[in-house]
């Protein structure tokens, strides 16, 4: 565009010239110069209209490479909009896992804050039991001695006398089945004093007050010695009238002895534990020579239905010792006569 201006300028200067150096051409060519002269006004608009066509046309120039700039930005965004929305779902779906891992773990310490809730509640402090535990355990551990020593003795004997001490033996422990349960609850209070309240513990915890409680506990564990101790105390009376049931009567001699002997220890042993007294009865002896005796009825059992040359009035099987305790004044002997 500045060419053709420089252009005009140029031919304008020379017919200025022509016309001052040359009349008559001037004179010649007027209509031609007026001519011109009419037209050069508008080319100088038409060269402000292409001037200005030309910078639009640079405006636009420059809109295009700002347009696919910004394409090339939005192809940009589109890619990172992606990408985030990528990440977002990623991020939401750790999310909704992770919420679930929280409500999981919430549930779980709930169901553990449940569960220790339960336990507490049967948890009790036993400061007040331990002492007495401690000598309840000692006492069934002593029991438990006899019961491994009788044990013991069965192999040490011939056949026939081991199969009677085998069913003795078996019935001892039919008896006295939850010795080993009681032993470890007692053992439990000693060591740690707490108690854990199963059925038979609930009740010895109604009161508060310390005192009611170490009595309901003691009561309740003489109850559960007397039954351990009458089983042991039947098996050691028939261990030591062994020669009542095997013609052998010198092998048994040794054993007969030593268990006769255990009986006092357990009579002994058993005032630390509650119970005061023990009542003196003895198989296979008449029963106007025991005090404190109570004839019931029922069939003698095996083995001691065996036994013969008893005479009338004789008791022919203990069925359960008489026993004074804290709590119990004492009761009578339980026996079958022959």
């Amino acid at each position: 565009m500045k060419n053709i201006e420089l252009i005009l300028l140029c031919v304008i200067i020379v017919l200025l010239i022509i016309m001052i150096l040359s009349p008559l051409v001037r004179k010649n060519k007027k209509n031609n110069i007026d001519r011109l002269l009419k037209i050069l006004p508008n080319e100088s608009k038409e060269l402000k209209t292409l001037q200005s066509y030309k910078e639009k046309a640079e405006d636009y120039d420059r809109l295009e490479e700002n347009l696919e700039r910004l394409r090339a930005k939005n192809e940009e965004y589109k890619e990172k909009n992606s990408t985030l929305l990528e990440d977002k779902k990623g991020l939401e779906t750790k999310l909704t896992n992770k919420d679930k891992e929280v409500a999981d773990k919430l549930k779980e310490i709930e169901e553990q804050n449940k569960a220790k809730k339960e336990i507490l509640e049967k948890v009790k402090k036993a400061e007040i039991l331990k002492e007495y535990a401690g000598k309840v355990v000692d006492y069934l551990d002593f029991c438990g001695n006899i019961l491994n020593t009788a044990n013991e003795k069965i192999s040490k004997a011939d056949v026939e006398i081991a199969k009677i001490m085998s069913i003795f033996l078996q019935q001892a422990l039919s008896k006295i089945a939850e010795m080993a349960k009681w032993q470890y609850i007692c053992k439990d209070i000693n060591e740690n004093a707490i108690a854990i309240l199963n059925k038979d513990l609930k009740n010895c915890f109604q009161s508060d007050k310390e005192t009611e409680q170490f009595n309901a506990f003691k009561k309740l564990c003489i109850s559960k010695i007397k039954s351990f101790t009458n089983a042991i105390l039947i098996l050691c009376e028939a261990y030591s009238k062994l020669s009542k049931f095997v013609e052998n009567v010198e092998s048994v001699s040794s054993f007969e002895n030593e268990f006769k002997n255990k009986i006092a220890e357990i009579k002994n042993s058993t005032k630390d534990v509650g119970i005061i007294e023990i009542a003196e009865a003895e198989i296979f002896t008449n029963i106007s020579n025991n005090k404190g005796i109570e004839t019931t009825y029922g069939n003698i059992s095996f083995p001691y239905s065996t036994v013969k040359n008893l005479n009338s009035g004789d008791i022919a099987e203990i069925i359960e010792f008489g026993m004074k305790t804290e709590f119990e004044d004492m009761t009578k002997t339980k026996v079958l006569i022959n």
